[in-house]
């Protein structure tokens, strides 16, 4: 790598403590490859060009960007997505029954908020996944 980046060690050891060693390993060898193909260490640029070449990596870097203010906050994309599963979900339920099934998800949806804003450990959705609850 011709210059290490500005962030690269706050990287490694976000790396040591919220990854499993080998695959922090690996996630550090394809990152300096990624720094080295792409002979820049903009996060804006890094994480476009592991979208296309690495999706993988781009999920650990946008992590480690976000969580280090390096980039802006990313808009929810999961509420996002789990909002339009919700609703197709909904659309897949008989007409008769959708105003009955809308209401339950409303209910179950406002009791999520309230235990996260009580502090509580709300309810996980079943369809999470793995490594995003």
């Amino acid at each position: 790598m011709p210059s290490r980046p500005a962030w690269w060690d706050a990287f490694t050891a976000h790396l040591g403590t919220h990854r499993n060693i080998f695959y922090g390993a690996d996630a550090v060898a394809h990152t300096a490859r990624l720094v080295i193909d792409t002979s820049g260490t903009d996060p804006h640029g890094l994480l476009a060009e592991a979208r296309r070449t690495r999706p993988w990596l781009s999920r650990l870097l946008a992590d480690f960007f976000h969580t280090h203010e390096l980039l802006d906050a990313p808009t929810d994309i999961q509420s996002m997505r789990a909002d339009a599963r919700r609703e197709r979900r909904i659309e897949a339920v008989p007409a008769p029954l959708r105003p009955a099934v809308r209401a339950f998800a409303e209910v179950l949806l406002d009791r999520r908020e309230n235990a996260e804003r009580l502090g509580l450990r709300p309810n996980q959705p079943k369809t999470t996944p793995p490594g995003q609850a």
